[in-house]
């Protein structure tokens, strides 16, 4: 509970650790994506599992995001091959649809929405290329972009939609110029507008329009941070120390969205 800091529930299901978790946009579900190879949709109000997406082959998630106002969603991560992909689920208009309601107890009654995996571009031999070689990734909050890290170079792609309106395959839009070495982590600000790209040189801030450099952050001391994200209007960035467990607040003083449009 934000006000009295109590303990609500205590979601457990997942058979390793976790790797994302994005609430859904009315804040009544949350979904949990793992190394497990599974992402659960759990209820916020009282922690009942609603239902669990997986999908042949897929052996591990990285990142995930809702789509389509909340009926879709969008997951990033590892085949049983170990090469890059993206699945999509259609999950119903509302929260209430992605189960029959019933409370699920263990694995053996778990309710699954079978979902399929997307294409990364149009040509199959690129496709494939890009599956092998993918390291990092992330989507924007909307599931309108795929950012990855490829090849030594960092790359936005940009949804394609069929007539029905489901996401059938992701086109190349921007290969961002400049990347540092070693980039370990990407995200979207809340906007889609930034993207922010850590490695072992520090916090690089990028337009996701043109690629070009907004803000390079040296202050953050990057060894241990295991976490972090933008605030929603893109003047803070917090940081998870995984050494000190100290949570931080950087504020992003020369860079605001109203100065770097």
């Amino acid at each position: 509970d934000a006000e009295t800091l109590e303990c609500v529930a205590t979601l457990k299901g997942h058979s390793a650790g976790l790797s994302s978790i994005t609430y859904s946009a009315d804040g009544s579900a949350l979904a949990t994506g793992s190394y497990d190879g599974s992402v659960r949709l759990w209820q916020t109000a009282d922690g009942n599992v609603l239902t669990v997406l997986r999908c042949r082959g897929m052996m591990m998630v990285f990142c995930h995001c809702f789509t389509h106002g909340g009926s879709r969603i969008l997951v990033c991560g590892l085949d049983d091959r170990r090469r890059f992909g993206v699945w999509e689920w259609a999950l119903g208009s509302a929260p209430s649809d992605w189960s029959d309601g019933t409370r699920i107890e263990d694995a053996a009654t778990e309710k699954e929405l079978q979902g399929r995996r997307l294409k990364i571009c149009q040509d199959e031999n690129e496709d494939l290329e890009v599956a092998k070689s993918v390291g990092v990734s992330c989507l924007s909050s909307d599931g309108g972009r795929l950012c990855i890290f490829f090849k030594d170079s960092i790359q936005i792609w940009t949804t394609i939609s069929c007539s029905d309106d489901i996401a059938s395959s992701f086109s190349h839009a921007l290969t961002v110029p400049a990347v540092p070495e070693h980039c370990w982590m990407l995200r979207f600000s809340r906007d889609d507008r930034r993207l922010f790209i850590a490695s072992e040189n520090g916090i690089d801030v990028r337009d996701t329009a043109t690629g070009a450099l907004r803000l390079k952050l040296h202050d953050v001391d990057i060894g241990d941070i295991r976490l972090f994200a933008p605030s929603p209007d893109g003047k803070q960035l917090v940081t998870f120390d995984a050494r000190s467990c100290d949570v931080c607040i950087h504020t992003l003083c020369s860079w605001t969205p109203a100065n770097h449009r």
